[in-house]
């Protein structure tokens, strides 16, 4: 039980933090091709949480 509240934890948590990074991605200004370091660390960070969900949960 204490296994499965962990995950779900975790699972909650990047679910969480993969919709504020959809926000600020949709909300962010037209990026300068190849100068806009934040905007790709968005990218970036939202690529990891997708795998990370992946690995939880290999349907999605």
């Amino acid at each position: 039980m204490i296994m499965e509240t962990s995950v779900d934890d975790l699972r909650h948590e990047l679910q969480s933090r993969l919709a504020e990074i959809k926000i600020e991605i949709r909300q962010y200004p037209p990026p300068i091709a190849g100068c806009d370091v934040q905007f790709q660390l968005l990218f970036d960070e939202r690529g990891e949480i997708v795998r990370r969900l992946e690995k939880l949960d290999p349907a999605i």
